[in-house]
This record gives structure tokens, C-alpha cells and sequence, in this order.
């Protein structure tokens, strides 16, 4: 044995990403290479809070040790790889030993930190909430906010109203009393809001509602927009509609007379097609252009819930959807298009281009933490190189039955910013604001200024006007050019939610009753399987948690109501932890 060979571990801290996996490097030192070509087994151990499959992926390796005639420093590095099992616990640990080598001598284990991310972001479920005043008295009804995260304690909010809006606290709304408290493995904080009568016609009033945790944690503050719509508008009249079974459709056919639905009870309705202003929380509704409608709840769901419709009143037409084809180019070396191809800004985004070499995809593409509400369509596109993240093109093409100019709307998710062009010819931008021209130079072709977007307003959705657009008969192209505000930026994505055209009226509330007792949920049975015993099982991998075939969470993976605990009741061999409570583990 040569006591003169000491082998030690240096661990880094690593760093927990809430949405990925992320590589923390170790490093191998030794006193003076091996005498002749060797390996050390590095094994890792559960001792300080951190847990091998769930925060990290367990450690057994043969670690080559510097071999003969290295030069200083005399190391080796493997990867430890960091999970996420979206829970915010500030650190955990967990300790790296080694086995005694075939030759020398190891020092004692060593202790390695996991931090968790300090990009925790609190944001409204929805950047627009909507909210009824009623005919008479007050109701109340609940504005919810979404942390990206649960965290392993309880955390106290207060609310309050930021300055500026037309709806006056104490006449059109009164905040809550005290403190709300989002529980620990919790997600979701709901507000609940007393909405009162004023018995005005205001078709329209607004306030930014704001939580805010305790001073610890500043950081956690959020606003969101709240619409309070009259009870009444002009032509048309709110709904009611009754629903006294859970988890049941409410097809609105024939409950308002003839016509039925949303329409029936209207005094002289505008002439145009009905559709509703967004998707509700705990559900979904079918609008169609008569104004009838199915909704379709989840079964924890009570009432009284309510969204809106509005009339469109000119032919209503959406071209595109978030299952939008498109095709691509996504530029992995850093270099503008435009040094092979000097034609290439003029031409890209016009229907002539050949874009045959391009790749194809559908729904949401992104690289990296691109925060947008979870997709199961997202194509996760390869991440370039630290300083060659720059612009990606997006082309894709629209149905128009005649030609015609229309007034056009496009909403999407993006991310740092997007600029649009239909036909060939830009007509809107989003958070970029110097020029299209593209030089030669690789550096030249980021076009975002004014500092790049956090995770709450990655989320947000984005409306974007494009005002009369001339359109073909037949085939249109619309093309999109994404922008990193730097050339180092962590994340690129997009998601177009919708391109449609329409004048649309002022929204008219439609509230559902639905009955208010809970009916016990009825589970599913879950299967996964384990290739190996030595293996951890983590249901993310699958997607999918042990409540989502119950019908208590949502597509978008949240509760339709919230669930207070999960429990697991036995377990027959091995150890299991919940995460959170959407039935993950």
C-alpha cells in the first residue's frame, strides 16, 4: 500500500431547476496520479434530508483516478444529476463516500448540498380574472393564484388593491378579512372576493388585486386583474342556469325558450356568433355560434361558478390554434441565416420561401424553463450552446374562403419576444422594439431590448391587434421570429394560443348553480411499472399522478377544487412520499 496516494471528493452545492434535471459535477482529487491505470467506487448516501431517486439520482460509480504521467492537478470529474420533486425546501443534503482503492488511501465522506431554485414565482391562474356583479346583494366568489411550487410549511398572505381602477373597494367589491393561509404542498390560493351591487349600469369596472407573503418572504407577491362585469347589458341578458349533479354535463339546449342556450333569453340580441371570453378553472364549455352551449365540470365542484359570452359581430373566423403545424428553423451554431443566405430577411416570412429542409412540429415549442401553462404537445427543442442563443423562425399557413381584409387577432405565449408578419409583411411585435434588419455579424440578429421576461409574465397571455389585414383567397402564411434578449438566455419558447378575426360585443355574465353537498370521489385503479428493483419510481416520469384519471385534476394538471391531503393508506414493500396533493410521487 503507498499511503503517499490520497484520493479526496470535492462536491459542489447543486442546484435544484423545479422543472428539470439539472448536473452537478464532482470532482476526484488526488495526491499524485495512480501508478498504473485504476478506478475508485463512489457510492452516495441518504444522510442529510436529501432522498436518492426523489432529489437526486443515486450514486455507484467506478471513477477512473488520474492515470499515469498526468500532469497537475492531478483530478477526475463525474456528474451527479439533480431531480426536481417541485417542492421548495431552501437545502438538502446528502453525504459522497468511498470505498478503499486497490492502491492508497481515501479521506472520510463528504457532504454535498442541493439548493433549491430562488426563481419561485407566484402568478394568477389566469392573467384576466372575471367576476359577476350581481343583480342584488353580495356574492362571493374567488380569484385563485398559482405557485410554481409547493413549499414544505405553511405561508400566510394578505391582500390589497393596487392603485389605479375604475371598481371602488366598499361599493363594488370588499377584500377578505385577515390572513389567508396557502398550506404546506399546496399550489393553489384561493381568494375569495365579496362582490356587491350597486344597481349602476357599468358595463365594465376593473382592479388589480395583489397577495403578499410576510416580510421572510418578500418576494412572493403577485397581482392579478379582475373584471367585474354588470349584471345587465344593453341587448342582451345574463344567464342562470341549475345543476344539481357533479361531475355531470349541462347542456344548454333548451332551458331559456326558444332560441335555446345563452341567446333565448336575450331582448334583441346583435346579429353575430356567441362565444365565451375563456375556458373556466374547473372545467370546460362547448359555446357554440347560436349560443348554446354544454359545460362540463369536474366532480369536486360547486356552485355558484360563472364565465361570460360575447357576441361576435361580423363573421367570426379562427384561422389557427394551439394545434397549429409549423415548420422551423432552429439555429444551434449562432450564425444569422442571413451570412449563407443574404436574401434571407426579406424572404423567410413570405410565401415564396422554400422551407422544405425545415423541420415540422405541432403545439408548443421551447427549450429550457420556458413558463408557460403545461402542455402534453410541448416539443422540447434542442438548447444551444451558451452564447449562440439567438432568433428561431416559425412559418405556418391559414385557410381564407375568400379575399378579403379582416381585422385580425393573434394571442400566444412567448418568450423573450416575438415579432409577426402575415403575407410577407410585419404587423406586430411583442416586447421587441429595435429593428428588423438583419446584418451579417452572428451577435446582430437578437432583437429584444428593455430586460427580458420572468416566469409570471412568460405565463401571461398575450394579445396581440394586428389591426386589417388584406387576406388571399385560399392559402395565407403567417410567420413568427423569436427573440432571446441575450445571446446566454436560459430559455427560448412559443405557444400560439389562437389567430381570429371578429368585432367583438362586451362580455354578459352566465352563472351555473351547481349543488353545493360533495360527492365523494370515486378512484380509479393506477398501474406503473418498475423495470428493476434497485430502481426509484418517480410518477413524473409518466406524466401523470394516481388522481388524474379521477377526474380531480384538470388537463392543465391543477385540482378543479382543492384537495386538502393525500394519503397513501399502505404501503406492501419499500418506502413512498407524496408530493404535493395532485396525487404525485
Amino acid at each position: 500500500d503507498d499511503d503517499s496516494l490520497v484520493f479526496t471528493l470535492s462536491a459542489p452545492q447543486g442546484i435544484e431547476n423545479y422543472f428539470s434535471e439539472t448536473v452537478a459535477q464532482v470532482a476526484l482529487e488526488a495526491t499524485r496520479p495512480a501508478p498504473f491505470p485504476m478506478t475508485v467506487r463512489v457510492r452516495s448516501r441518504n444522510n442529510g434530508g436529501a432522498l436518492a431517486g426523489l432529489d437526486y439520482a443515486a450514486v455507484d460509480f467506478e471513477v477512473a483516478a488520474p492515470p499515469p504521467g498526468q500532469a497537475r492537478p492531478y483530478y477526475t470529474t463525474f456528474p451527479v444529476r439533480i431531480l426536481s420533486d417541485r417542492v421548495s425546501e431552501g437545502f438538502e443534503k446528502l453525504r459522497l463516500i468511498m470505498d478503499p482503492p486497490l492502491i492508497g488511501k481515501v479521506s472520510g465522506p463528504v457532504e454535498m448540498t442541493i439548493q433549491d431554485s430562488y426563481n419561485t414565482v407566484i402568478q394568477p391562474m389566469l392573467s384576466v380574472a372575471t367576476v359577476i356583479e350581481p343583480v342584488e346583494g353580495p356574492v362571493v366568489q374567488a380569484v385563485e393564484f398559482m405557485l410554481e411550487v409547493a413549499f414544505d410549511q405553511d405561508i400566510e398572505f394578505t391582500t390589497s388593491v393596487d392603485a389605479g381602477g375604475t371598481a371602488a373597494a366598499g361599493t363594488d367589491f370588499t377584500l377578505p378579512a385577515g390572513k389567508l393561509t396557502l398550506k404546506a404542498g399546496e399550489t393553489r390560493l384561493r381568494v375569495p372576493l365579496s362582490i356587491l351591487s350597486d344597481a349602476l349600469d357599468e358595463p365594465i369596472e376593473e382592479f388589480a388585486l395583489r397577495i403578499t407573503a410576510d416580510p421572510a418572504r418578500s418576494f412572493f407577491t403577485s397581482s392579478a386583474k379582475v373584471i367585474v362585469l354588470d349584471a345587465t347589458v344593453s341587448g342582451l341578458t345574463a344567464d342562470v342556469y341549475t345543476n344539481a349533479a357533479q361531475g355531470t354535463s349541462l347542456v344548454a339546449d333548451g332551458q331559456n325558450g326558444n332560441p335555446a342556450g345563452a341567446r333565448g333569453n336575450d331582448p334583441s340580441p346583435p346579429p353575430g356568433d356567441y362565444k365565451i371570453t375563456g375556458q373556466p378553472s374547473w372545467g370546460a364549455v362547448d359555446m357554440k355560434a347560436d349560443g348554446t352551449f354544454t359545460a362540463t365540470p369536474g366532480v369536486n365542484v360547486t356552485g355558484p361558478v360563472s364565465f361570460a359570452v360575447q357576441v361576435v359581430t361580423i363573421p367570426f373566423n379562427r384561422f389557427l390554434d394551439s394545434t397549429t403545424a409549423w415548420k422551423y428553423l432552429h439555429p444551434l451554431n449562432g450564425i444569422s441565416p442571413a451570412v449563407a443566405n443574404p436574401d434571407f430577411p426579406s424572404t423567410w416570412a413570405t410565401a415564396a420561401f422554400d422551407d422544405s429542409a425545415w423541420a415540422g412540429a405541432v403545439g408548443t415549442l421551447a427549450y429550457g424553463g420556458f413558463a408557460i401553462p403545461v402542455t402534453r404537445d410541448t416539443v422540447i427543442l434542442p438548447t444551444p450552446p451558451e452564447g449562440k442563443r439567438y432568433t428561431d423562425y416559425f412559418r405556418t399557413v391559414f385557410q381564407s374562403d375568400a379575399a378579403v381584409t379582416v381585422p385580425l387577432t393573434l394571442q400566444l405565449y412567448c418568450d423573450d419576444g416575438a415579432v409577426i408578419y402575415v403575407n410577407g409583411i410585419e404587423r406586430g411585435r411583442v416586447v421587441t422594439t429595435t429593428s428588423t434588419t438583419f446584418a451579417t455579424a452572428a451577435d446582430t440578429y437578437t432583437m429584444v431590448t428593455g430586460g427580458s421576461q420572468n416566469d409570471a409574465q412568460e405565463a401571461a397571455l398575450k394579445t396581440v391587434v394586428l389591426g386589417e389585414v388584406p387576406l388571399k383567397a385560399g392559402a395565407n402564411l403567417l410567420a413568427i421570429s423569436l427573440h432571446n434578449l441575450s445571446n446566454t438566455s436560459s430559455d427560448l419558447g412559443l405557444r400560439l394560443v389562437s389567430l381570429e378575426t371578429g368585432v367583438v360585443s362586451d362580455p354578459v355574465p352566465v352563472t351555473i348553480q351547481f349543488d353545493d353537498a360533495h360527492v365523494p370521489p370515486v378512484g380509479a385503479a393506477d398501474s406503473y411499472i418498475c423495470p428493476q428493483n434497485t430502481e426509484f419510481l418517480s410518477s413524473d416520469r409518466f406524466g401523470v399522478g394516481v388522481l388524474d384519471n379521477d377526474g380531480l385534476i384538470s388537463p392543465s394538471g391543477q385540482p378543479y377544487d382543492p384537495i386538502l391531503e393525500v394519503t397513501a393508506s399502505s404501503v406492501s414493500v419499500g418506502t413512498l412520499r407524496l408530493v404535493g396533493n395532485t396525487g404525485h410521487f
